[in-house]
């Protein structure tokens, strides 16, 4: 049997471990939240929605503009303040709000923003049979089946076989069954739109 000493250092010692992994845990939270921009008018967000519907999901994942007043115009709730907040609390606040609404009971959303020069984000729309469609931020040397992969990849129901690429006034299908088929590397251009249908 442990000495009763011995139990309440080795449970004081334990305590103190805890604590330190806690602050040294809200440090590294702060630091993170310390290097993100605060967002301000005028700047482009790419606000993506999970946990819900995809068609709900497609209505409202979207890149928006923050308007002069400083808010975003979001479906269901109308005018969201959004300039003068971090995207990690503005995302937490919309969750909270459509909670709050009762609309969704467990929606995720991840905005991301890019401030090269005041172009914005550049962004894929990805929609139709996909597991979160929406607008999906382009990184470098991002292909369709990439763009589709960020998507969540297609649902059970996903026609791979006819996929269309709308690119400004052009459309054209593709066929994504393989990976390895020549369609699924075709890189994309922001504002391209890609439609996975049933």
């Amino acid at each position: 049997m442990m000495n009763p000493r011995f139990k309440n250092l080795f449970g004081m010692a334990q305590r103190i471990f805890l604590l330190a992994l806690l602050g040294l845990s809200l440090q590294n939270f702060a630091s993170a939240q310390g290097t993100e921009p605060t967002l301000r008018s005028g700047d482009s967000i790419v606000l993506k929605l999970s946990g819900v519907p995809s068609e709900e999901s497609a209505l409202i994942s979207y890149t928006y503009d923050i308007s002069d007043q400083g808010t975003i115009n979001l479906t269901h709730l109308g005018e969201v303040r959004a300039a003068g907040m971090r995207p990690s609390a503005l995302q937490k606040s919309i969750e909270n709000a459509y909670k709050s609404a009762e609309i969704y009971t467990n929606p995720t959303i991840l905005i991301s923003t890019s401030r090269d020069g005041g172009s914005g984000t550049q962004v894929v729309y990805v929609s139709g049979e996909v597991k979160t469609p929406g607008a999906i931020p382009m990184r470098a040397g991002m292909s369709v089946h990439d763009a589709i992969t960020s998507a969540s990849g297609p649902t059970d129901f996903a026609k791979m076989k006819a996929v269309k690429l709308s690119r400004g006034n052009n459309t054209r299908e593709l066929d994504l069954r393989r990976a390895d088929n020549p369609d699924a590397s075709l890189p994309v251009q922001s504002g391209d739109k890609i439609h996975v249908s049933q």
